[in-house]
């Protein structure tokens, strides 16, 4: 058994800000329908108000498709580094977590 007492930082976060955005673009997947869904909505009340939503809420589903793992990948990178950090800060005193390599 091997242990794994320190991570790098910087390669922690860039893997978390690619999973990170990954996921943020499945939620804007998901996002799009509902969105449209709220567009159609708002389309039937605006006939009664005079004010229509709809071309407002498909900008915010296209652009959610953008947004989404930008957004997503920031914040994977910043909370990435910080649970690297902190494990290297744990590992010190607790000594890591045991992993089993396969030989070459």
């Amino acid at each position: 058994m091997n242990v794994l007492k320190h991570i790098d930082v910087l390669s922690a976060a860039k893997v978390a800000a690619v999973l990170a955005a990954i996921w943020g673009f499945i939620m804007a997947i998901i996002f799009i329908p509902i969105i449209a869904m709220a567009g159609s909505a708002s389309s039937y009340a605006g006939a009664a108000t005079g004010f229509n939503m709809a071309p407002l809420l498909l900008g915010l589903g296209v652009a959610s498709i953008v947004i989404f793992p930008i957004i997503g990948a920031i914040l994977g990178f910043i909370c990435g580094a910080i649970y690297a950090f902190l494990y290297n800060v744990a590992a010190k005193y607790v000594g890591g977590i045991e992993i089993d390599l396969p030989s070459k």
